[in-house]
């Protein structure tokens, strides 16, 4: 259902209403005669589907289903905090985005999590933050030159997370994924090392300019070509960074 527009709306209205019955233990795990009912209880893997609702734009219903999973007693995973990411970009809540950078800056792997990074530049930029989406930038370089100059960046892996999706909900959830990632493009990751695009230097230099913030600009720049160069957007998908590239000329 969750491959078309209506379908989509109604996967969400039924998860929805089922999740209802789920609320605050309202049924006894004890009881022989819920056996069937938990059967039906939503799982992570329901709650990612709720990206057919993000791809068609029908938003505020794909939140919904965000708030009810605390209530179900729902963990979130490495897709379904990217598909909450991408709700919370495009209603405009950066809070709620911070809220989950706290939680992802904590976890090993951060190259998984590269369209999450991406979301929350882009909600900065929204906002005209141009000190958070800078800072953040330079964050970003710095802990890459490091990751890079580790020997233990040689051997990073990225771990595939073991699931027991049925056959179809998975290939379903991966085509929905697929479609989010080609969102991408102010941040890569190469060999599980987060690495800004150059994209994101081209969105951040008109807005220091209109601001008025020439100093500020060249500050960032300088510091940002002192960590290294971003990788270029077209390498990006190749696993192939720029090299030589300055940005002093902006």
């Amino acid at each position: 259902m969750s491959r078309i527009a209506s379908g989509a709306y109604l996967a969400a209205e039924l998860i929805l209403e089922i999740g209802y019955l789920f609320q605050d233990n309202r049924v006894d795990p004890r009881k022989k005669t819920n056996r069937p009912l938990l059967s039906m209880k939503p799982n992570t893997t329901v709650f990612n589907l709720a990206a057919g609702c993000l791809l068609f734009g029908t938003t505020r219903k794909a939140e919904q289903l965000l708030e009810m999973m605390p209530l179900v007693g729902i963990k979130a995973d490495s897709n379904l905090l990217i598909t909450m990411a991408l709700i919370y970009e495009i209603n405009g809540h950066r809070d709620e985005l911070k809220k989950l950078k706290r939680h992802i800056d904590d976890t090993c792997n951060l190259g998984q999590y590269q369209q999450f990074y991406n979301c929350l530049l882009t909600c900065h930029l929204n906002f005209g933050d141009l000190s958070s989406a800078s800072q953040m930038v330079l964050e970003m370089l710095s802990k890459a030159k490091k990751a890079r100059n580790s020997l233990a960046s040689a051997t990073l892996t990225l771990e595939a997370v073991g699931t027991c999706l049925e056959a179809e909900a998975k290939e379903t959830l991966d085509l929905l994924l697929e479609n989010l990632q080609k969102r991408v493009e102010l941040v890569t990751s190469e060999c599980g090392i987060l690495q800004p695009t150059e994209k994101i230097y081209i969105k951040l230099v008109m807005p220091f300019f209109k601001a008025g913030k020439v100093k500020e600009l060249d500050e960032f720049l300088i510091k940002a070509n002192k960590e290294d160069v971003p990788v270029a957007i077209e390498n990006s998908t190749s696993g192939k960074s720029s090299s030589g590239n300055s940005f002093s000329g902006y």
